[in-house]
């Protein structure tokens, strides 16, 4: 585990390496860092020694006048500054002689500039120039002109002791002796001086040679620096370039749909680390994606046939209650004036029971298509005061008989809104919500109101006196399938689903629905419709169209027409030839070859045509063959079935079908239905 961890750690990462990149640089910053220091110091050791050779040669040049005025007048002040001046470049002999040796000793050549007036802190650069960089051509130059004055010196001081010792001696110099002293004074004054000269413009030129040297070097090992730096970033750079292109393409391949796409990088940096997660997550993402699709198809397929389920039981219980409650109307019909009390109470009785089954079959259906996002909306311009008022009408017999109150009331400033919405959602969600309010309520009134808040936006309520709500219970209200212990509870009958309908309904056509409610006090419901679904206001009250006109008496030609209902359930046929039967003489069919049969030997007028037939047709096939064929292609056909989903509908629709009406269905709409298709068809041909 040990070597396991070392050799991790050993292996370059992204950070490592640029570790690695300054660990190289740091040598080359050390280097340049020593030679700015070297350069530092030789260039002041030059600067000092020139600056020092400015001040020998100030006192070589006194010592030299004083030699000369020593030998014309023998005053022995001149001599002793002679001596005095000579000695400052001199030094120590032994000292002297030491600096000029090839490799000379550190400490004498430390006691010479020391002794020879030097400043301490220039002594160091002094020994760099002239010790440690002996070897170089205008330092070994300089030193060799060094050492020529230094013989020309000491032979000056040799003379000035001659001459010292004769005046002392004899009181003067005899004055051929005296000229050529002067004149080797001279000579070697200004052999002195040519030295001197020679020994400045050595080391100037030194001085500026080595300044550009330095500089040159430094220039170059900051380009050196800078393009190590720049190569070895470009590597590094393009290193991470190409992996990270290389995991680029691979996300991009897994965006486009190929889950099988991996990424190659092999290195055991950062992006490796990132390439090995990366290609697990898109292992787990292929895993998951399969998984999903094989759930996805399972719950397509559940979808399906849950769907299949619900067209077939939606259509099983149609069927019946179009018998039922289509027989409960002919039978209240046949009573008359003289209805037998305990009857009309029968037939209502099933007339309720039946329109029960119907609403509770359009809410589990509604709640479906909601559900699988399959739910149609048609937004038209719809007057919710007209709505409202409608619909507490329909509803004040239910609230008569229980003895409530039911009251609809609009404020003038809401009275001639008109908004744009699905016409089907307001009336389910406001039936539902007047329905309740009048099951849940004993006594005391329930008042549904069209006003605008203090905002201007317009907001229904529906207030009752009912049983209430227990506020803890409030905010699972809307749930489905959801029904309170008590008050809105199993004690009172219903699927759960009305108030979850209802808030599904309206938020689908962005408006919004809360609930207020105290337990034993009563409830209050609040629709608020959103500011951008209202048209501006022209002081017109909105009446939305009717799908089928009211029928007209008389209307239906004499003497009476043939009518063809292509219905494969025998008691559906019984009672469709029940309702015609005084404006029509009615066919029956049960198939697609039945229908054409009778077609072809009679006129029929209108066609009335379920979806479900016996045989290999069904009705949508018999419709679109029918229109196809020249003598039916006016005929008005109406799809009166058991089928109700948007897309059974459709399908009727593109087949050829001129109205869609569901079982079990309106007799007043059906003739309506029948009226206008009537009257707007042509008769068929012969």
């Amino acid at each position: 585990m040990r070597s396991l961890r070392l050799s991790h750690l050993l292996k370059p990462g992204i950070t490592r390496k640029l570790v690695l990149i300054n660990l190289l640089l740091f040598p080359i910053v050390i280097s340049l860092t020593v030679v700015s220091v070297l350069t530092v110091n030789v260039l002041s050791g030059l600067r000092a020694y020139v600056a020092g050779e400015g001040l020998y040669s100030k006192y070589q040049k006194d010592a030299v006048f004083n030699l000369r005025s020593y030998v014309e007048t023998a005053d022995e002040a001149d001599y002793q500054r002679f001596v005095r001046d000579i000695r400052v470049p001199q030094g120590d002999g032994l000292a002297r002689r030491e600096l000029q040796k090839p490799s000379p000793d550190l400490e004498q050549a430390a006691r010479f500039f020391l002794e020879g007036e030097n400043a301490p802190e220039d002594v160091p650069s002094l020994i760099n120039l002239f010790v440690r960089f002996r070897r170089v051509r205008f330092v070994d130059h300089a030193v060799r002109l060094w050492a020529d004055a230094d013989r020309r010196i000491q032979e000056l001081v040799d003379l000035g002791a001659a001459a010292h010792a004769e005046i002392v001696s004899g009181g003067a110099i005899p004055a051929e002796h005296k000229e050529q002293l002067l004149a080797r004074i001279r000579t070697l004054n200004r052999e002195l001086i040519d030295l001197e000269n020679t020994f400045s413009r050595e080391l100037g030129n030194g001085f500026a040679l080595t300044s550009r040297v330095l500089f040159a070097a430094m220039i170059a090992i900051d380009g050196l620096i800078l393009m190590l730096g720049f190569l070895l970033s470009r590597s590094l750079g393009r290193s991470i370039a190409r992996d990270i292109g290389k995991l680029s393409q691979s996300v991009s391949r897994i965006a486009g749909g190929d889950l099988t796409a991996r990424s190659d990088i092999s290195s055991s940096d950062e992006l490796g680390q990132l390439a090995h997660g990366f290609n697990a997550m898109a292992a787990s993402i292929d895993q998951a994606y399969k998984e999903l699709k094989t759930a996805r198809d399972a719950a397509l397929q559940s979808s399906r046939l849950k769907s299949s389920f619900l067209a077939n039981m939606s259509h099983e219980i149609r069927t019946p209650l179009h018998v039922i409650l289509g027989y409960t109307d002919l039978v209240a019909g046949e009573l008359g004036a003289y209805p037998d009390p305990g009857l009309v109470e029968y037939l209502d009785a099933i007339r309720r029971g039946g329109r029960r089954l119907v609403d509770a079959i359009h809410g589990i259906l509604d709640f479906s298509k909601i559900e699988a996002g399959a739910f149609e909306l048609h937004p038209t311009a719809a007057n919710p005061g007209e709505i409202l008022s409608r619909l507490v009408r329909d509803l004040s017999v239910l609230s008569a008989q229980k003895g409530l109150d039911l009251r609809c009331e609009i404020d003038n400033s809401a009275a001639h809104a008109t908004i744009l919405f699905d016409e089907y959602s307001l009336s389910a969600a406001l039936t539902n919500l007047l329905s309740n309010a009048i099951k849940f309520s004993d006594r005391g009134s329930v008042v549904a109101r069209l006003l605008r808040d203090r905002n201007g936006a317009l907001r229904i309520e529906v207030r009752d006196t009912g049983v209430g709500i227990d506020r803890s219970y409030l905010p699972r209200l809307f749930e489905p399938f959801s029904q309170e212990s008590s008050g809105y509870s199993r004690e009172f009958e219903g699927t759960g689903l009305g108030l979850a309908l209802t808030r599904s309904y309206l938020e689908l056509n962005h408006a919004t629905i809360s609930a207020e409610s105290e337990r034993g006090v009563g409830s209050i419901f609040t629709i608020e419709f959103p500011r951008d679904c209202e048209f501006a206001a022209d002081g017109a009250i909105y009446h939305p169209p009717r799908l089928y006109p009211a029928l007209v008496a008389g209307a239906l030609d004499q003497p009476s027409p043939y009518a063809l209902v292509v219905e494969d359930d025998a008691d559906s046929q019984r009672l469709i030839e029940r309702l015609l039967g005084e404006s029509y003489r009615v066919l029956a069919a049960a198939s697609a070859d039945e229908a054409r049969s009778m077609l072809e030997a009679h006129r029929v007028k209108i066609i009335l045509m379920d979806l479900s037939l016996r045989g290999s047709e069904d009705g949508l096939t018999l419709t679109r063959k029918l229109r196809e064929d020249a003598r039916y292609e006016k005929t008005p056909i109406v799809a009166l079935t058991a089928h109700v989903t948007s897309y059974d509908r459709q399908r009727a629709y593109s087949a050829g079908c001129d109205a869609y009406l569901s079982k079990p269905v309106d007799q007043t709409e059906l003739f309506a239905t029948i009226a206008e298709l009537s009257s707007a068809r042509s008769e068929p041909a012969a």
